[in-house]
């Protein structure tokens, strides 16, 4: 799994969850200072960007883990590390 494919499946996962729990379209954009457009993007797949990911996780409720942490999560999802447990 590729970086950025792995912000975009959460970024779709945190947009659909939004959404799920009431907010419409317009909300979610109001929100994380976005465009519909832009929210529609996330929920077809497209990777949020800056702090938007973490404005989403907000909405829903969700905490994510700081940079450091993402970055390590990217890493053992695209091979380019081993899992806790995993001979590190």
């Amino acid at each position: 799994m590729k970086p950025g494919s792995v912000r975009a499946a959460l970024t779709k996962r945190l947009a659909t969850a939004a959404r799920d729990a009431g907010n419409n379209v317009t909300d979610i954009a109001r929100l994380c200072g976005v465009s519909r457009p832009t929210v529609y993007s996330w929920l077809d797949g497209a990777p949020a960007t800056g702090d938007r990911l973490q404005r989403l996780a907000d909405i829903t409720g969700h905490a994510l883990p700081d940079s450091q942490k993402q970055q390590e999560l990217i890493d053992v999802l695209t091979g380019k590390r081993s899992g806790p447990g995993e001979g590190e």
